[in-house]
């Protein structure tokens, strides 16, 4: 697929229930929010968080920014799809 569109295809999606499988966070559930389809990566919210020391102004003070790190997508599972059957409708007949 790679050679033929020039990105990965991805069996995860935004918005997808997924689990980790493996690393410092398994077995931990969350939402896919954002899915890099040329990295295979995705950010998975409230997993894979990080700490980092912003300074404030010209002070000494400084205050700590949570963010979450992508994963690879071959690290999840994906337990609920988000669209799953959203976009095929039947057409329904009018009987008179």
């Amino acid at each position: 697929m790679k050679k033929i569109f020039g990105t990965n295809k991805l069996k995860v999606n935004k918005g997808d229930e997924v689990v980790i499988l493996c690393g410092k966070d398994k077995g931990k559930k969350g939402l896919v929010k954002i899915v890099f389809a040329k990295s295979s990566l995705i950010i998975v919210e409230g997993v894979n968080k990080f700490k980092k020391a912003v300074k404030v102004g010209n002070g000494n003070s400084e205050n700590f920014l949570i963010k979450e790190r992508p994963l690879f997508a071959s690290k999840v599972k994906v337990i609920k799809k988000a669209h799953k059957g959203a976009y095929k409708k039947k057409k329904q007949e009018v009987k008179d």
